[in-house]
């Protein structure tokens, strides 16, 4: 078998080459301090762990993790909350709009739309409380 060798042309001209040789210089410059930071918070010398965590920071952007609104406030809780505030209004605002004030009818439509937004105020304690409680948990065992 008879193998050529074929020489390729350069893909960048000079100046491209020089350009990408200086940023590429700045990024291991950059990827030793990070990788010199992260070991340091570990307590040890730069190994492959903090260097390859460093990299990956470098190329793919720091990961700050941000909890999420529905990670916050579960979705029940939302819920709960939207539905306690609409028959809380219906409760107090029914009386203005009653034309026979005192009490009638009106009074005992009051006090169920106020119950109802009880029993769903009730529900986003319950909700928020077993959050705080797993989210407690979590935290103790890890």
């Amino acid at each position: 078998m008879n193998e050529s060798v074929v020489r390729a042309e350069p893909v960048f001209s000079v100046s491209l080459e020089k350009a990408l040789d200086e940023r590429m210089e700045a990024l291991r410059r950059q990827v030793e301090r990070r990788a010199e930071e992260i070991a340091g918070e570990g307590g040890g010398p730069v190994d492959v762990a903090s260097l390859g965590l460093a990299l990956d920071e470098a190329l793919n952007g720091r990961q700050r993790w941000r909890a999420g609104f529905f990670e916050l406030f579960p979705p029940f809780t939302c819920v709960c909350a939207a539905l306690c505030l609409a028959f809380a209004a219906f409760g107090l605002l029914f009386p203005l709009l009653d034309p026979i004030p005192g009490e009638g009818k009106s009074s005992a439509l009051v006090a169920g739309f106020l119950d109802i937004a009880k029993i769903f105020a009730g529900a986003i304690v319950g909700s928020t409380s077993s959050v705080v409680i797993s989210a407690a948990r979590s935290r103790r065992s890890g």
